[in-house]
């Protein structure tokens, strides 16, 4: 019997609120960065963070101030033209993660008389914070989407692994996120809080706690005999050959659900797949309908996002196709279905 798939992703985490809203992500190959740990909208627990730092391999730890690791997976780019991604921690909605939410409805007026502010950051395993300055409010075509911050003190500076850390007002307001730093002035780059908050109102719902399911290959040839089952599995890769230049599984869930989407990475050969589609169907017996042409994004060097979104149905199984240039394997991992 297939465990469910939040028991596969994740531990549970305990229901209890938690203050440390920035974390530290660190990947498999040891680079890390920062991302805010908050709840969306929806109630989902996500972690917000540069489009650089999400994980090649598309899963990750975030490592909060108290030592917490929470596992994050199914990276979301709203906008390929911002350095900004989402993950998501695949807890069951409603679970309370952070006591954070999205920023202030009026950060306008509270830049305009920022006088002082603070870069929080985790450095080994503790939260620490910079004193920063605001060196301009508008530097970008966006006239003020991205600010202009330096550190405040003689001796400070940006450092790499910042990226993606949280710069705060006095009272605690979250004005921006640390995107980049200029290696020339040491002058960084940050994302506005209210710009964080539009991205991350585009982002498309994923699945908190999905039913069971298992995998069947209609048209491709898996390389290892661990596969297709590892691409549930927690940090799985599924290495498939397209047969033909296409690839084509279908998830079978154990009960029906309303499906509204699915998401997944494509680690590697990601620049070989030309389209992706997703269609859905209650019982076998029934032909896929509703095809639904899916978003490529990059999520970072060498992967792709994949986002697949459509009007919620009910179904019992999900058929996702590749198209691809040739016949190389495709690296498929963060897999995830959105299910209310």
């Amino acid at each position: 019997m297939i465990p469910r798939l939040s028991c596969i992703l994740l531990a549970l985490v305990t229901a209890t609120a938690a203050r440390a809203d920035v974390v530290r992500i660190r990947s498999a190959d040891g680079s890390f960065g920062q991302g805010w740990l908050h709840v969306a909208q929806d109630g989902r627990c996500q972690v917000a963070m540069p489009a650089h730092v999400v994980p090649k391999s598309g899963t990750g730890i975030a490592m909060d101030a108290t030592g917490r690791e929470y596992e994050i997976g199914a990276a979301v780019h709203p906008d390929p033209e911002v350095d900004f991604a989402l993950m998501t921690v695949p807890v069951p909605r409603g679970t309370i993660c952070s006591a954070s939410r999205l920023g202030s409805s009026d950060l306008q007026r509270r830049i305009a008389n920022l006088q002082s502010a603070a870069l929080a950051y985790i450095d080994a395993g503790e939260r620490r914070t910079m004193p920063v300055q605001l060196v301009a409010a508008a530097v970008d075509a966006s006239a003020g989407s991205i600010l202009a911050f330096r550190p405040a003190m003689a001796g400070d500076h940006f450092q790499q692994g910042m990226s993606g850390s949280i710069i705060l007002a006095d009272d605690g307001t979250m004005i921006a996120m640390l995107t980049d730093v200029d290696p020339d002035s040491g002058i960084g780059i940050a994302l506005r809080f209210d710009v964080i908050r539009r991205l991350a109102g585009q982002a498309p719902p994923v699945a908190g706690d999905a039913p069971a399911m298992a995998i069947v290959v209609e048209t491709g040839m898996t390389a290892d005999t661990a596969a297709p089952p590892s691409a549930l599995a927690r940090d799985g890769i599924w290495r498939v050959a397209p047969v033909g230049g296409r690839l084509s599984w279908v998830t079978v869930m154990e009960t029906e659900a309303i499906v509204t989407g699915a998401t997944f990475t494509l680690s590697c050969g990601g620049d070989r797949v030309t389209r992706a589609t997703l269609s859905v169907r209650t019982d076998p017996a029934n032909p896929f309908s509703s095809e639904t042409v899916c978003a490529m994004a990059p999520s970072a060097k060498d992967a792709v996002a994949v986002t697949c979104r459509q009007p919620p149905r009910r179904a019992r199984q999900i058929r996702l196709a590749l198209t691809a240039t040739g016949d190389a394997p495709a690296c498929v991992g963060g897999f995830g279905i959105a299910a209310q």
